[in-house]
């Protein structure tokens, strides 16, 4: 193996389609930010009644709903982007991925590639959108839009340094958003801890993890080549090794918790086309996707010994890229099954995304790569061989747009600007009383900081551990 290293760039094409609406783009952080302090003001009203579990899991959820619709909505009008659905051609792996959700499910998992920083931000205005066209089911047991829609459910997993971040981090520990650390010795506990809390609660979390744990940027990008070249692995281009320990941690605590019930997962995988926003800064700078692609598989997650079919050996899970003929198709939360099917997913990822890239005239390798061999260079977005056959079917799935945002979220940010309008209406007409309530926010959720963070005070007021510790001790 060479000992030099290999050199690449992620690449951040803006494109001139995009300079007309810059204009009016640079508007959408700004109104992001205001609707993440104006939730967090009205989620203040709800700190007496903490202690009144679900009744303050239901009003705090509605909030962030409001601001989750209310960001999307405001990137829907100021960004106008498309959302694209590549729908599968039903073969094999696919389609016993797109199983009916059942009606009692008691959790999702959403699992997503992590192209930017913000990913975070666009997919949690595309779901509602996305599960309207690929799982129209779900609308049985849960609407998509505000009030108490899927929005509503979503718990995003996050790192700790986010928590601390004025209003942003505030409203998402409301929220429920769980915290990690990134030392395992700690987050272990804790996050099975609140994901069985959740599951048991009766709220049915939507929990969205990037497994790759950070994003698709150069820095990440080459250290993903350097790891895979001491491993003697082929290297990624458009996507990074995943980090299992902490799905793998999530699924078990919620197929327990479940009580053998079936978890739905969806599996997300993400692009843009005309400009990809990297990071807030280019955000605030106007930049942004003038479309969002979108590839979807829908598995279940089951105990252990429930991924084979009926009548069937058992068998593990079946790869998408090889499936097996005796697999349900079914991930099972184990170590093992966990495992096979992130390291499957993540090879499908890199061989669908490679091969969009090839067809829509992505930056080519010698672009990409500095000091790149011709041999390595034409790896550059080459599928991985046991992917090949999977990859020669992107051409001919359809590319499918979907139901625009607005038709899902428009709602929820009506009530969002509504709920910014009646603030600025009681600043008006009281304002010692609005300066006095802004300062005692503040003033709280630094309290609450002190004390460990939401999820030490609710600990406190729910009992140890919620759900979770009430179980224990019984």
């Amino acid at each position: 193996m060479a000992s030099r290293s290999l050199s690449c760039r992620v690449p951040r094409a803006s494109g001139n389609a995009t300079r007309p609406k810059m204009a009016v783009r640079f508007l959408f952080l700004p109104a992001a930010i205001l609707a993440c302090i104006h939730v967090v003001l009205g989620m203040a009203a709800f700190w007496p009644v903490v202690w009144a579990k679900d009744f303050f899991l239901s009003a705090t959820g509605l909030l962030m709903e409001i601001f989750l619709s209310a960001t999307g909505a405001a990137w829907a009008v100021l960004h106008r982007p498309k959302i694209f659905m590549h729908l599968d051609s039903g073969k094999a792996g696919a389609a016993a991925a797109s199983a009916a959700v059942d009606d009692d499910w008691p959790a999702m998992i959403v699992s997503a590639n992590h192209r930017t920083r913000l990913d975070w931000l666009f997919l949690w205005s595309i779901l509602p959108s996305v599960m309207k066209t690929v799982a129209p089911d779900i609308e049985r047991t849960m609407p998509l839009s505000w009030p108490f829609g899927i929005l509503s459910h979503l718990i995003v997993v996050l790192k700790r340094d986010i928590e601390r971040i004025p209003f942003m981090g505030w409203g998402a520990a409301q929220g429920s958003f769980i915290f990690l650390d990134r030392d395992w010795a700690k987050d272990e506990r804790s996050l099975r801890d609140q994901v069985t809390d959740l599951v048991r609660s009766g709220r049915r979390p939507v929990i969205l993890v990037f497994a790759e744990g950070t994003d698709l940027s150069t820095k990440n990008l080459n250290r993903s080549i350097t790891y895979a070249r001491d491993k003697g692995l082929a290297p990624r281009f458009s996507t990074l090794f995943p980090r299992k320990r902490g799905l793998q941690a999530i699924a078990e605590a919620a197929v327990e918790a479940a009580a053998g019930r079936r978890v739905p997962v969806i599996d997300i995988t993400i692009d843009y086309t005309g400009g990809v926003p990297q990071s807030e800064v280019a955000l605030a700078a106007g930049k942004g996707a003038d479309a969002v692609e979108v590839w979807v598989q829908r598995r279940d997650m089951v105990p252990a010994g429930g991924a084979a079919k009926p009548g069937a050996r058992p068998a593990p899970f079946s790869a998408l890229c090889s499936p097996g003929p005796d697999s349900s198709g079914n991930v099972e939360a184990t170590e093992a099954g966990v495992s096979a099917w992130l390291d499957d997913s993540f090879l499908w990822r890199e061989a669908t995304l490679g091969a969009w890239k090839r067809a829509s005239s992505a930056p080519d390798a010698a672009a990409r790569c500095t000091d790149a061999t011709p041999e390595e260079a034409a790896a550059v977005f080459a599928p991985d061989p046991r992917c090949e056959a999977w990859a020669a079917e992107e051409a001919g799935r359809d590319r499918v747009e979907t139901a625009p945002m607005l038709a899902t979220i428009g709602r929820g940010g009506a009530a969002g600007l509504a709920l910014a309008l009646g603030h600025i209406a009681f600043a008006v007409w009281w304002p010692l009383a609005a300066g006095l309530w802004v300062a005692g926010v503040v003033g709280g959720q630094i309290a609450v900081l002190s004390l460990g963070g939401w999820r030490a005070v609710v600990k406190r007021a729910w009992g140890q551990g919620g759900a979770a510790g009430a179980a224990k001790a019984d």
